[in-house]
């Protein structure tokens, strides 16, 4: 499987029952002609999230589900909620390594890679206030409209959104979208002229540590305050694979004020997660450390 490409796999076999047909299945691996009521295979989406940690969720589950070495240590647990299970597990840096993916219906192995290509394609990438990107990390970028760039992936959930947004009577555009190490660093700089380090630190990233350098971030127009978009947005941008990266519940975990026009594409099933856990930030959500200074 390509770093580049969508790292899910489908558990097709491995499914472990025991006795009778279901032992016969199991054995011959899950069928499309499957009597009804037999074990579904679970969906495994895996990306890194930094460069020695890896995100897996797992979509078709119930209970328990852990993420484990070959050779049986465990790395991670999760629960499923509502069908899916969110696990995090540290692994070596700038390597590849085999994982197990054990639920209730059976066992999948997976290569998790912390490669340096396998970082820079990674839709789950985190970067905060502790956690940095390198200056010359550009992504792959396509022209959203105008002058805005985003990856491809995003630039077209963006789409999607605005198009649902507009039918809601809530229409937006951009206001900013992919943002270069050294972009970033001039507005950056003009935060601090206007006002001061500390003031700029609450409201701007530094360099290396803003989402705009991925690619996957966009500040909505008008999605202010309280607005009628910025509810609608909060309400529903999870349908198109975003989530609000820096809520006002999450302002001691990601250091920067409350913004609900930032919104960050993390594809559907990740998205749907985080709403339905309520999660308040991706490094609560990704079990890393809080990030509310540099």
């Amino acid at each position: 499987m390509a770093e580049s490409a969508l790292m899910t796999i489908e558990l097709t076999r491995r499914a472990t029952l025991a006795g009778g047909l279901a032992g016969g299945l199991a054995l011959l691996g899950w069928a499309a002609t499957e009597p009804a009521g037999a074990a579904v295979a679970p969906k495994v989406t895996y990306y890194p999230v930094t460069s020695s940690r890896v995100a897996v969720l797992v979509s078709g589950v119930t209970g328990s589900v852990r993420v484990q070495t070959l050779a049986g240590q465990v790395l991670g647990r999760g629960t499923a909620l509502s069908g899916a299970a969110i696990v995090s597990a540290t692994v070596p840096a700038n390597t590849t390594t085999r994982l197990a993916v054990v639920t209730s219906t059976g066992i999948v192995q997976l290569s998790a890679s912390t490669t340096t290509a396998a970082l820079n394609a990674s839709l789950w990438r985190v970067a905060n206030k502790r956690i940095a990107l390198p200056s010359s990390f550009a992504p792959a970028l396509v022209t959203a409209t105008g002058s805005f760039r985003l990856r491809r992936d995003c630039a077209a959930a963006y789409g999607y959104l605005r198009q649902a947004a507009a039918r809601a009577g809530h229409p937006t555009g951009f206001t900013s979208a992919y943002r270069s190490y050294a972009g970033q660093l001039s507005l950056y700089n003009s935060y601090v002229r206007s006002l001061g380090p500390a003031g700029a630190d609450r409201q701007c990233a530094r360099a290396g540590h803003s989402e705009h350098q991925l690619g996957l971030s966009i500040d909505l127009k008008g999605s202010v305050g309280t607005s009628a978009l910025a509810q609608w947005i909060s309400a529903n941008a999870w349908r198109y694979g975003f989530i609000v990266r820096y809520p006002r519940t999450a302002t001691a975990v990601t250091g920067f004020e409350w913004e609900p026009w930032h919104v960050r594409y993390v594809g559907l099933p990740l998205a749907a997660d985080f709403t339905r856990r309520k999660a308040a930030a991706l490094e609560t959500y990704f079990g890393l450390p809080a990030a509310p200074t540099y």
